[in-house]
C-alpha cells in the first residue's frame, strides 16, 4: 500500500512541475537552468510554472518579448529580461523602456536616439506614443516636450521719482501710482494711478457735494501739508496722512478737507 502511495505521487510531481524547494525567483531574479519562475515567484517546470505569467526561464506562454524598440503595452515597463511588467523587478535596473526608474536614461534633449527615435520623458528611445508623446524629449514627437519650469524670480519695479500725487505730476509723463510713486507699468498706471497717462483712471470725475463745509483759518497749501483746518489747493481732497490728491485714497476714508467722498 505504501508503495502505491509513493507512486501516485511521483505521477503527480511528474503532471504539475518539479519546484525549487520553496526558492523565490522574479524577473530579475532567474531560478536555475532549465528552471521556469511562475508568476507567483517559484521556480520549477510544467505549465504552472512555464505557462501563463512566466516570469524567467523557459518560459513557453508569454506577453511576447520586448526591448528597447520593442516596448510594452501603456503603462509597462519592459525588464533587462525582455519581459512586461510593473513594480521595481521591470521598472528598475536594466529597465529597456517604459515608464523605468532605475536607469539615468540612454537620451535627452541634447543626446537623440539612434535611427530617428523618439526620446521619452524617462529618457528612453521608441516609436510608440509613450515615446513620442507627452513629454518626448527629442526625434520626432507628436506630443511636443514638458515645458520648462520657471526659475526667474520676478523683479519688483523701481521707481523713478517718489512722492507724486494727485496735483503733483511726475516728470517724462510718468504716471503717478496709488502709493505716490512714478513709472510706466501696469502698477503705475493702472488701478489708482493718480496722475499721467493712467489706465486705470475713470474716464469722468464725480464731485460729490460735502455734507459739511471747513472755513479754512489760513492759506491753502500746495505742497501736501494740509489739515481739516489747512485745505489743499485746486480743490484737491486731503488725505487722512495730510496730503492732497483726487484719487480714493485722498477723497475717501479719512478725508480731511476737500470734495470727500465718505
Amino acid at each position: 500500500m505504501f508503495r502505491q502511495l509513493a507512486i501516485a505521487s511521483l505521477v503527480i510531481l511528474g503532471t504539475v512541475g518539479l519546484v525549487a524547494a520553496q526558492g523565490q525567483c522574479s524577473a530579475s531574479s532567474p531560478c536555475a537552468a532549465g528552471l521556469c519562475c511562475s508568476q507567483y515567484g517559484y521556480c520549477g517546470t510544467g505549465s504552472d510554472f512555464c505557462g501563463t505569467g512566466c516570469q524567467g526561464g523557459a518560459c513557453t506562454t508569454t506577453p511576447g518579448a520586448c526591448s528597447a524598440t520593442n516596448p510594452c503595452a501603456a503603462g509597462q515597463c519592459c525588464s533587462k529580461w525582455g519581459y512586461c511588467g510593473v513594480g521595481s523587478d521591470f521598472c528598475g535596473a536594466g529597465c529597456q523602456g517604459g515608464a523605468c526608474t532605475g536607469n539615468p536614461g540612454q537620451c535627452g534633449p541634447n543626446s537623440p536616439c539612434a535611427g530617428n527615435l523618439c526620446c521619452s520623458q524617462y529618457g528612453f528611445c521608441g516609436n510608440t506614443a509613450e515615446f513620442c508623446g507627452t513629454g518626448c524629449q527629442n526625434g520626432p514627437c507628436t506630443g511636443g516636450p514638458k515645458p520648462p519650469t520657471s526659475t526667474t524670480t520676478p523683479v519688483q519695479p523701481t521707481p523713478t521719482f517718489s512722492f507724486c500725487d494727485g496735483v503733483r505730476p511726475c516728470a517724462n509723463n510718468l504716471c503717478c501710482s496709488m502709493y505716490g510713486y512714478c513709472g510706466t507699468t501696469d502698477e503705475y498706471c493702472g488701478t489708482g494711478c493718480q496722475n499721467g497717462p493712467c489706465k486705470g483712471k475713470p474716464s469722468t470725475t464725480v464731485t460729490p457735494t460735502p455734507s459739511a463745509s471747513v472755513t479754512p483759518t489760513s492759506t491753502p497749501l500746495p505742497d501736501g501739508s494740509c489739515n481739516a483746518t489747512h485745505p489743499c489747493a485746486n480743490n484737491a481732497c486731503c488725505s487722512s496722512f495730510g496730503f492732497c490728491g483726487t484719487s480714493d485714497l485722498h477723497c475717501g476714508a479719512g478725508c480731511q478737507n476737500g470734495p470727500c467722498r465718505k
